[in-house]
């Protein structure tokens, strides 16, 4: 029931409808058994099952809608609103042994099946499995090391389930392909590596140092055309120190760095040996040029604040700052056909992000707490790809797809204070 776009020249389609008629029921259901009964052996399984009931009525829309401020019209299939659910099933068995006084073991199995409806597939499964160890020779040194083997499925994959592709393959390619390509990212089969290490040192009573380092790697072995892999490197430092009873300094600095590579199909946009163009193109006589794109993105995050008890037991105060600085870079090659735009970079898109925090908190009684305070929030941004894909595709025309989409108002720098007050109930 928002509108299609802020354009006033435009004229809004209709609604047969006034009101949405949303009806909603979401299922949680958690069950966990522990067993400590041999010693040094502490087994651990549950059970959880989440569904997403989604009984909103469907939407026509007999006037079409409005495309990135143009006029455009869909079959009648297109035009209903589809109330999507979804439900997820977990199954997760956790073995810890304590295999010496400072050393600790722990195997973990996980199943998980999700179900989507209406989606390229409709019933997901995944297995991830691996060990954790804890080493603590004393009170003052903590390390752990993990690895997780997740390995997810995509059976019976069918990119025509929810709309029907054109993979620019000849129809003897298509039967076989059709399966394989075209995969969207949270249903594409993947194998994922987790590496997972965190160590947590107190050198004095009122100092503690912790680290972390994790490494994700991701691969999608079923996918032609879609994200191929990307490997994701996150280390992290931080600190805690209480110099003084009454006030506690802390600060954490992380680094994140994802590479990913991906494959994509462009198709002619004009008449090319006969081709009438893209939208009517047909798969076993018309040209296509398979790009790969690798990208890189990296960002720099740190906070750094303090705790304080004004007054002890009655009124305490937070002051903490944070700021990222992210920089996302995309290279593209591969080869161009006739009529095709050949690869190209993409612009670098860099942001930033700063964060204020100063809160106060006064204890009105042993159950409440008043809160007030001040936050601010500034974000800026680089990013040239305001305008869809016409700065990198020259001067193909495809039509009203070019045009910047006047509704968008997320991209942009803005600044936000908010002065706040609430009232913290504790049990």
């Amino acid at each position: 029931f928002l509108p299609f776009t802020t354009n006033t020249a435009l004229t809004q389609p209709a609604l047969l409808r006034s009101s949405l008629d949303g009806d909603v029921r979401p299922t949680m259901v958690n069950l966990t058994l522990v067993n400590r009964y041999f010693s040094r052996l502490n087994l651990k399984a549950y059970y959880r099952y989440y569904d997403l009931d989604n009984r909103s009525k469907r939407l026509f829309l007999p006037d079409g809608y409005v495309a990135t401020d143009g006029s455009e019209t869909a079959d009648d299939e297109d035009l209903r609103s589809f109330p999507y659910s979804y439900s997820k099933q977990n199954i997760g068995l956790d073995a810890a042994y304590d295999i010496t006084r400072w050393l600790k073991g722990k195997f973990s199995y996980g199943w998980e099946r999700t179900h989507r409806e209406r989606r390229e597939v409709l019933n997901a499964n995944e297995h991830s499995f691996g060990p954790t160890f804890d080493i603590k020779p004393n009170s003052w040194l903590l390390f752990r090391a993990s690895y997780r083997r997740l390995l997810r499925d995509a059976s019976d994959y069918d990119a025509g389930r929810a709309v029907v592709y054109e993979t620019g393959l000849t129809p003897d390619e298509l039967r076989e392909e059709r399966l394989e390509a075209l995969r969207k990212v949270d249903e594409a089969a993947r194998n994922r590596d987790k590496f997972s290490l965190f160590t947590q040192i107190s050198p004095l009573q009122n100092l503690t140092i912790h680290g972390g380092f994790d490494l994700v790697n991701d691969r999608y072995p079923r996918t032609v055309v879609g994200l191929r892999r990307q490997i994701n490197y996150s280390p992290s430092v931080g600190f805690i120190y209480s110099p003084l009873e009454w006030a506690r300094f802390f600060g954490d600095y992380n680094w994140d760095r994802l590479d990913w590579k991906l494959r994509a199909m462009e198709r002619s946009a004009q008449n090319v040996n006969g081709c009438p163009g893209r939208d009517q193109q047909t798969p076993e006589n018309c040209p296509s040029s398979l790009w790969t794109s690798r990208g890189r993105e990296k960002v720099h995050s740190f906070s750094i604040g303090m705790d304080a008890d004004l007054i002890k037991n009655l009124l305490a105060f937070r002051l903490q700052y944070g700021y990222s600085q992210g920089v996302s870079q995309v290279r593209a090659s591969g080869n161009s056909t006739p009529g095709n735009t050949p690869a190209t970079d993409y612009p670098t898109i860099s942001n930033r992000w700063h964060e204020l925090l100063a809160r106060f908190e006064y204890a009105l009684h042993k159950n409440v707490d008043l809160r007030f305070g001040y936050y601010f929030n500034a974000y800026s941004t680089k990013d040239a790809g305001v305008d869809v894909m016409k700065l990198w595709m020259g001067d193909v025309d495809s039509g009203a797809r070019n045009s910047i989409f006047l509704g968008d108002r997320l991209k942009g720098n803005y600044e936000a204070h908010t002065g706040f007050l609430g009232v913290r109930f504790k049990f």
